[in-house]
């Protein structure tokens, strides 16, 4: 798996202000891409439990993850973005509980890389094809890290 990343790919990028609204941010990889979601859209890290199957739901849902009696679906944030992996899931792997509105769900991820400060982020502007990249809204620089910016409302 690769890292991807829009400027070596000779997409012309600019630096900007992240959008208003947009705090520090998580950043996490998923299939070997550099993520992050704002941090307010994260309720908390654990390790993935045991899920419950869920018949006919597309690939890269896990399952549904009882919380509290609430049944919350598991994407597989890697698979949602078309990067397959043949490894089985286990216990041990991370998943990010997320909130977006009224609507919660469990991302799961290889690792997380940690919280960034608004302060030191910059939004690249890029034009990513909204039907080839459904779930990346747009990338966000720290220092020397991209980052892509999912949108949870497509995972």
């Amino acid at each position: 798996m690769t890292q991807c990343s829009p400027v070596h790919q000779g997409i012309n990028a600019r630096l900007s202000d992240l959008p208003n609204g947009v705090g520090s941010v998580m950043a996490f990889e998923a299939g070997g891409v550099i993520c992050c979601l704002p941090l307010e859209e994260v309720e908390r890290v654990l390790l993935l439990p045991a899920t419950d199957p869920l018949p006919g739901s597309p690939p890269w849902v896990v399952g549904l993850l009882n919380l509290r009696s609430d049944s919350v679906p598991v994407v597989d944030l890697a698979m949602r973005m078309g990067i397959l992996n043949d490894e089985p899931y286990s216990l041990d792997m991370t998943l990010m509980l997320c909130r977006h509105g009224s609507t919660v769900g469990g991302l799961l991820v290889e690792r997380v890389l940690g919280v960034y400060e608004a302060a030191g982020l910059k939004a690249i502007d890029v034009s990513l094809p909204s039907k080839a990249y459904p779930l990346l809204h747009s990338v966000v620089r720290a220092d020397s890290l991209s980052m892509y910016m999912i949108e949870l409302e497509e995972a």
